[in-house]
């Protein structure tokens, strides 16, 4: 068996802000696009994880891929997780799901059988959550709940939830619109990816989150961004900044999601931006864990 790192502390959130008793701990990880959208060293970046605060590790489909390709499988990737003691939080991502229904059925059921690879790879390393990006820019209500609900539906057999994830430059723009597909879907296995970016990009309302039961948020992407004249996807691509470098009130949401919701899911530090692929994944994770620190802070004890 292997042997785990041991994680050289926790932050923690105070619970009694929230008037409940002693304190539970954060689960903190790190989205691999932070070190690098396309292309990343998986070994390095696995251990400059390990030996931080990170306890989990937020995979993209692209990386994983690339790591088979040189030679190794998904047990080496599951195996080499484990050694150094960080969960595989979610996988990034599950694209086209929005389109499969409007496709005739040969190319339908070549994308359903690419979906189950997706999902039945994800099982086998250890994750139980996937991304649901609503890439779409043109798209409506009812397909999407239909289109979503499939998806969980085929989800259900591999036990793995699907997190839609909405885009401030698509069609499912905002927490409402999101919420909206995810109630109408219906899914036990189904929720929201909440990314910050998006979010405030998009113009989602702190009352809309605020509707959102707890337990349909799977997950949460953090981050920042600065002020910047710049369209919304060349923003999120290249040059979202670490928590608290940038604009966003992330105060406001972290205390409706911490304090009023008493969300204890994963957060997942995703900044994606290009001048981090020159960076020491060591110092990209150490500005990481101080980021998080500093807009945790008035909420941790």
């Amino acid at each position: 068996m292997s042997q785990k790192h041991c994680k050289p502390r926790e932050l923690r959130l105070n619970a009694s802000v929230q008037g409940g008793k002693g304190q539970r701990a954060l689960r903190l990880a790190m989205n691999t696009g932070t070190f690098n959208f396309q292309k990343i060293d998986l070994l390095s970046a696995v251990n400059a994880l390990s030996k931080s605060e990170f306890q989990g590790i937020n995979l993209r489909d692209n990386h994983i891929q690339d790591y088979i390709r040189s030679g190794h499988s998904i047990r080496e990737i599951k195996d080499l997780l484990e050694k150094h003691g960080l969960h595989p939080v979610a996988v990034d991502a599950l694209r086209e799901w929005q389109n499969w229904a409007k496709w005739d059925r040969k190319k339908q059921a070549a994308y359903v059988s690419y979906v189950e690879q997706f999902f039945y790879e994800c099982k086998q390393l250890g994750c139980r959550c996937i991304a649901a990006p609503a890439f779409a820019e043109e798209s409506d209500v009812r397909m999407d709940v239909r289109a979503f609900k499939k998806m969980c539906d085929n989800a259900k057999g591999h036990d793995i939830s699907v997190a839609l994830e909405f885009l401030p430059w698509a069609e499912v723009r905002d927490i409402q619109r999101a919420w909206e597909v995810v109630e109408q879907a219906d899914c036990l296995n189904g929720g929201l990816l909440i990314d910050t970016f998006h979010f405030f990009k998009g113009g989602s309302q702190i009352e809309h989150f605020r509707q959102v039961p707890v337990e349909k948020i799977f997950l949460i992407h953090l981050n920042d961004a600065p002020d910047l004249p710049l369209d919304s996807k060349e923003m999120c691509f290249n040059h979202r900044v670490f928590p608290g470098e940038g604009i966003f009130p992330l105060n406001e949401f972290l205390s409706v999601l911490l304090l009023e919701k008493g969300y204890e899911g994963w957060i997942s530090l995703e900044v994606l931006n290009k001048g981090n692929e020159n960076r020491d994944y060591s110092d990209i994770v150490d500005r990481g864990e101080k980021s998080i620190e500093r807009v945790l802070r008035p909420l941790i004890g």
